[in-house]
């Protein structure tokens, strides 16, 4: 089965998560992908959509994170734009990974612009068997819809598998939707 046909054959749910008092973030995503609203102390406790999938043993595979925040000065203009924020988040990433280069990818968004960048952990190269909370590639990278940017910093045990591809179609199809301004920011029921 083809990775294409594995996510069309996938259930998927659409959701919605408030940025703001006035904004939400609209997504689609495989059933199989979890999410969550978390504020962790490793992230300052900055809000964040996370997304997760779990192996048969229960142990996550994939965690990907997006924090958002306006683009009130209007930072982020232009694809180029974009792009060099992207090479300039990868930056510190380049010595410790396989590649040793910092590569830029860009997302097909549908209706905004976006990059990212993968980075294999060199020090996982050896292990068969990774233990739980560690993970072979760490992407980051940067969505703007509206005006809002979306970070992204993801965390995986392949760059090509059937879960990874459901992210970046997330992150493709993100929308920023208004709100009736009665509503709190959230997860949507």
């Amino acid at each position: 089965m083809t990775a294409f046909a594995a996510l069309a054959a996938d259930k998927m749910v659409k959701e919605e998560a408030s940025l703001s008092p006035t904004h939400k973030v609209a997504f689609e995503h495989p059933e199989r992908l979890r999410y969550d609203l978390v504020q962790q102390p490793d992230d300052a406790f900055r809000p964040a959509l996370r997304f997760r999938s779990f192996g048969a043993d229960g142990i996550s595979t994939l965690s990907f994170k997006f924090f958002a925040s306006k683009d009130d000065n209007g930072t982020f203009k232009t694809q180029a734009d974009i792009d060099a924020a992207v090479m300039k988040m990868g930056a510190s990433y380049v010595e410790g990974s396989v590649e040793k280069t910092n590569t830029l990818r860009r997302l097909q968004h549908k209706s905004g612009t976006g990059a990212y960048c993968i980075f294999t952990d060199a020090d996982l190269v050896g292990v068969a068997r990774l233990p739980p909370g560690q993970f072979r590639y760490i992407t980051l990278g940067l969505v703007k819809v509206g005006d809002y940017v979306l970070t992204v910093r993801g965390y995986s045990n392949t760059k090509d598998g059937d879960d990874y591809k459901a992210m970046l179609s997330v992150l493709e199809g993100l929308k920023i939707v208004e709100k009736p301004t009665a509503e709190k920011p959230g997860k949507e029921a």
